[in-house]
C-alpha cells in the first residue's frame, strides 16, 4: 500500500466532523515545507512563517464564524478538542 492509499484510507474513516481539522494541519504542513532553507536567512524565515500562520489563523477563525463557534469560550474550546482526542483515540485503537 503506498503512502497515498494509507492516508486517503485513513481520511475516509475519520468521521465528517474533523476533516476541516485535517484540512488545517495538512494546510500548515505545506506552508512549513515552502519556506526554504537555504536562500532566505533565519529572521526572513520566520517572518514568513508568522505571516503565513496569521493567515491559516484568519482561514480557522473563518470557519469557526461559518460554524457559529467563534464565540465559545475556552472551557468549551478545550471540551471539544478532549472529545475529538477521544474519537481519534478511540479509532486509531478500533483498528
Amino acid at each position: 500500500m503506498t503512502y497515498q492509499e494509507a492516508l486517503a484510507q485513513e481520511i475516509n474513516s475519520l468521521p465528517p466532523a474533523l476533516l476541516p481539522e485535517v484540512l488545517d494541519f495538512v494546510l500548515f504542513l505545506k506552508i512549513k515545507a515552502r519556506t526554504p532553507d537555504n536562500h532566505l536567512s533565519e529572521k526572513i524565515r520566520e517572518l514568513q512563517f508568522q505571516q503565513e500562520l496569521q493567515a491559516l489563523s484568519q482561514a480557522y477563525r473563518s470557519r469557526l464564524s461559518k460554524e457559529g463557534k467563534l464565540q465559545q469560550n475556552a472551557e468549551e474550546v478545550m471540551a471539544a478538542l478532549k472529545q475529538t482526542r477521544e474519537e481519534i483515540a478511540a479509532n486509531e485503537y478500533r483498528q
